[in-house]
Formats: C-alpha cells, structure tokens, sequence
C-alpha cells in the first residue's frame, strides 16, 4: 500500500529576493577579481604597452593651453577629497529632494563602493605610473599609487552614475545621461592628458565601474524605476 504518511519539508532555501542579492555580490566579487587579473597581466606580458604609448603621446596637452587648463581642473576637482565632497552633496541633494534621508544614503552608497573596488584593484595590481618622457614637461606630479584602474575616472563615473540612478526612468534621466557621459570620457581623457595615466587604466575604470553600479543597484534598498520606488519590506 502507498505510504500515505506525511513526508517532511525540505529546508526552505533562501527567498528569490535574498538569491538575487547574493547573486549580485558575488558578481561584483568576481568582476574585482577579473578587472585585477586583467590588470595582472597587462604588467606582467606588456602586450598592449604598444596602444598606451601611441595614445599617450597624441592626448598629451601642453602647458597653457585650454586642454591643459580643463585637464588640471578635472585632477583637482575630482582628487580624494573634493571627489568625497561631491559625492555628500550629491547624495544631500537626493535626499533633500526625495525627502528620504536613505534615498541619500543609497546615493552615497552608489557612489563610495564602485570607488572603493576600483581603489581594491589598484592594490591587486601595483601597475607603475607611465614613465615620463624627459622631453616632456608634465603639469602634474606622478602620483605614487598604483596605476590601474583610474581612480580619477572611477570616482566621475560614480558620480554620474549615482546621479542617474538617482531619478525615475524617463526624460529627465536620458537628458541627464549625457552630462554623466561627458564627465566620465572628460576624466578619463585628462589622465590620459596629464601623463599620469595608461590609457588602458581609464579603460578599466570606465569597464569596471559602471557594471559595479548597475550590479548595486540592484542589490540596495530603494531602488527607483519608471517612477515608482521599491523597498525592501520584511515579513514579521
């Protein structure tokens, strides 16, 4: 005779929203690691040092002129700390104008973590800064850092990023889709200028950190789309 006993229940696994955030780190995870193996052997095989020395002998800008003065504004404004005070007024604004202070929190959040796994990157890779051509006056000091990724052009993508995400789907998004663009090639190009920069370091970041902002997007509170704000609601 059939076994009418009632069989027990499997353990409940974790819920479609929970499986779908740990998804989305473990992307990030995996996106970190192979921006640094990217990195890793950029510095180890040298294959496209080729590209980034043609590229940075045609971008570079001399001193005076109006490329020189737009690349020198874009490598103050967007150094460390004034990069971070742009991002807390970005993220006061939202929430200002949202009238959610976690609407504000999240923008912080869009714009401070794809900034921190592209600085996690420049410690897994160590690249050296382009060596100076002595022929060359540069218009900034080489910084000391690791050269790959840009942290420069991370943090302007972030920041554009951030403020798209910022608002519902629609037009003001697309109109605001372009300055958000500009901002981001602008960056990366005056790295590229100032001589302080391979050009495959701002490829990276400009790789690297939109997927990292899209991939957030989805795994924090709040998100916006087509109007309607989502929350993360729990089942007492």
């Amino acid at each position: 005779m059939p076994d009418d006993s009632p069989q027990p229940m499997p353990p409940p696994g974790p819920s479609s929203p929970a499986r779908a955030v740990l998804l989305r780190g473990l992307a990030i995870v995996l996106l970190v690691l192979a921006a640094a193996a990217v990195g890793r052997m950029l510095l180890a095989t040298g294959v496209l040092d080729g590209f980034d020395d043609l590229l940075l002998d045609h971008l570079h800008v001399e001193s005076g002129s109006p490329g020189s003065r737009l690349a020198l504004l874009l490598d103050v404004g967007l150094s460390p700390v004034p990069a971070a005070v742009l991002g807390l007024l970005l993220a006061v604004l939202v929430a200002v104008l949202r009238c959610r202070p976690a609407a504000g929190l999240r923008t912080a959040a869009l714009v401070a973590l794809p900034w921190a796994a592209a600085k996690l990157v420049k410690l897994l890779v160590g690249r050296p800064r382009p060596e100076a051509d002595p022929l060359v006056a540069l218009l900034v000091p080489v910084p000391g850092s690791s050269s790959f990724p840009s942290g420069h052009t991370a943090i302007a993508v972030a920041l554009g990023g951030a403020l798209l995400l910022a608002v519902p789907a629609g037009r003001v998004r697309a109109v605001l889709v372009v300055p958000a663009v500009v901002l981001a090639l602008a960056a990366a190009w005056s790295r590229v200028a100032l001589g302080v920069h391979h050009p495959t370091d701002v490829l990276a970041s400009l790789v690297l950190v939109p997927l990292v902002v899209l991939l957030l997007d989805g795994v924090l509170p709040g998100r916006i789309r087509g109007g309607t704000t989502i929350t993360v609601q729990t089942v007492q």
